[in-house]
């Protein structure tokens, strides 16, 4: 059985089954009380796989929420907290997030508020949090319908990627948070798109879903507070961030992957339009690519005010104006970019035609 451990601080380690190494990891922090938190989803269908090891320790609890984004908001993390704090829960106590990316965001930040932070560790259950959520320290909350807009940077002790929980995911969520991997793909070449497109198909093993983590964390380890090359990883998500509001604003479910391959087929004709590319250069492989693999989101032409609204709201925003990653016609990102509002919408209509 492959297992690998690719950082020691904060310690995080890809395999399948990993029960002996979380027990030991515990045994070792030795906290005073264990709190796990869930979603129903994870609960049902991962919680049991680790069961014996969470009631070997004598203070253990474990906390439930609904499954999907709007769970991922203010009222939770205080039942979070009001729950650590009848727990008689203290600084030496520990949080398990176990569930997908909106149990990550949302116990990190619970973690990192209560008390001013306590222990935390990450049991990420599918692609898209093994690979994101649960790499770099980012927190968060969606807040006022806009995603995200609630957040601390705070990393956790340890990560502990089974991959043996990917086997319980329904295909379109397995299938979406490949959209992570692919971003991360872009970001490193053509060479790594070629490659990607390739493996798509297959199971991530240990291998492909390490590389795709070590490449986050080389860039979030070099700018933590995101103040400069870390602001690439936010290719496609400026667009997807706006999908995802709109989605929350209509209480509507949508996976965070699928909104990032419509955000990356919107932002690499924003990306062409933008810099001009000579008309024998284009992404029309990359958005093919998409269109064939990732569902096509459901959003109007009316829409598009909104999402050009929500983009303004982005929390990455400098000086008032949309600030976009792109894509030079050689792959190499290109942060702080402000595209006009006519190019935006053009790009949106666009996806809406051809997508």
């Amino acid at each position: 059985m492959q297992v690998e451990v690719i950082n020691e601080n904060p310690f995080i380690i890809v395999g399948e089954r990993l029960q002996g190494s979380l027990k030991t990891y515990i045994n070792e922090l030795n906290p005073e009380s264990v709190v796990i938190v869930c979603d129903d989803n994870t609960f049902k269908y991962c919680h049991s796989a680790y069961k014996t090891v969470f009631d070997s320790f004598e203070r253990s609890q474990t906390l439930i929420v609904n499954s999907g984004d709007t769970s991922k908001n203010l009222e939770n993390a205080v039942f979070i907290w009001e729950k650590l704090a009848a727990n008689n829960a203290s600084r030496k106590s520990l949080l398990i997030a176990l569930g997908g990316g909106m149990i990550c965001d949302l116990a990190a930040f619970a973690a990192s508020v209560f008390m001013r932070g306590i222990p935390l560790v990450l049991m990420p259950t599918s692609i898209l949090a093994m690979v994101d959520a649960a790499i770099g320290g980012k927190t968060g909350l969606n807040f006022n319908s806009i995603k995200n807009l609630l957040g601390t940077f705070r990393n956790p002790e340890a990560v502990f990627a089974d991959l043996h929980f990917l086997s319980t995911l329904p295909f379109d969520e397995a299938n979406s948070g490949k959209a992570e991997v692919l971003k991360h793909a872009l970001l490193q070449g053509e060479s790594k798109f070629e490659e990607f497109k390739s493996e798509f198909d297959k199971p991530l093993s240990v291998s492909a879903t390490s590389a795709s983590m070590r490449f986050k964390l080389s860039i979030t380890q070099a700018d933590f507070e995101e103040k400069g090359i870390r602001e690439i990883l936010n290719l496609g998500h400026t667009s997807a961030h706006a999908i995802e509001s709109l989605y929350l604003y209509r209480n509507k479910t949508l996976l965070h992957g699928n909104a990032v391959a419509a955000g990356l087929w919107i932002e690499s004709l924003i990306s062409e339009l933008f810099f001009d590319f000579p008309a024998e250069f284009n992404f029309v492989e990359l958005r093919n690519f998409i269109g064939l693999k990732f569902s096509r989101l459901d959003f109007s032409e009316s829409d598009i005010p909104f999402l050009l609204n929500a983009m303004s709201s982005d929390k990455k925003n400098k000086i008032g104006l949309r600030s976009f990653v792109l894509l030079n016609q050689d792959y190499s990102p290109k942060i702080g970019c402000h595209p006009s509002e006519e190019l935006i919408t053009t790009a949106c209509l666009r996806y809406l035609q051809d997508a």
